[in-house]
């Protein structure tokens, strides 16, 4: 029997540089989980879009060409919402446009409207696209934007004369309420984030909200 004490037992990290792991981040903000579903979502999306202008056959190529003259603008306001004043949330709209202009899309906006205090926050990210499938796209689209959030399934909602296609659905994130609106024509995509609303005046509104974005030439 040896003469010197047994050595302690392992460590979790022996053997692995003896450096515990770094400790957990702190909790994200719930803009900051928003910022990147709706990056996710329109990356997504736009790399879909992008890919598929290849595959134009000439009934395609009619419905981009009448697209080529669509805009996405940054609304004044939207209704009677005028853009936020609350700090954070201008930061988060302002790392969302920074980070939008990296997509492969042409002229991304963003925007976050309304004030907390009174519970009615909306906040918008469009970009212009080529899509060939409007309704497939708009699946890519939710699929990377709620695909993580607790959104109940969306249901189409009428386009408009806009056209393409559109949907909305309830959730919340991290116990906020949302509703999330998204729509794809062949021309743009763009995603309507309405907090502490329900899904009846979220779809009422959204069709002007998009209006007030997408414009044709």
């Amino acid at each position: 029997m040896s003469q010197y004490p047994a050595p302690p037992p392992a460590g979790p990290y022996d053997g692995v540089l003896a450096v515990p792991p770094p400790p957990a981040p702190p909790r994200a903000r719930r803009t900051g989980k928003i910022i990147l579903f709706v990056l996710l979502g329109l990356a997504l999306l736009c790399c879909a879009g992008g890919g598929a202008v290849w595959l134009l056959v000439k009934d395609d190529v009619g419905k981009v060409a009448d697209a080529v003259g669509t805009e996405v603008v940054v609304p004044a306001a939207l209704g009677a919402r005028r853009p936020t004043t609350d700090p954070q949330l201008r930061a988060a709209a302002a790392e969302l446009a920074t980070v939008m202009r990296t997509l492969p899309a042409a002229a991304p906006v963003t925007g976050v409207y309304g004030e907390p205090g009174k519970q009615d926050v909306i906040m918008i990210a469009a970009a212009r696209l080529a899509s060939l499938n409007p309704h497939g796209d708009l699946d890519t689209l939710f699929t990377g934007a709620t695909g993580s959030l607790s959104v109940a399934p969306a249901a189409d909602v009428a386009a408009g004369p806009l056209g393409g296609a559109a949907r909305c659905g309830a959730g919340s994130v991290e116990g906020q309420p949302v509703v999330v609106c998204g729509w794809v024509d062949h021309g743009s995509g763009g995603l309507v984030f309405a907090y502490h609303q329900d899904v009846a005046r979220a779809r009422a509104e959204f069709p002007a909200i998009r209006a007030a974005i997408e414009k044709r030439g």
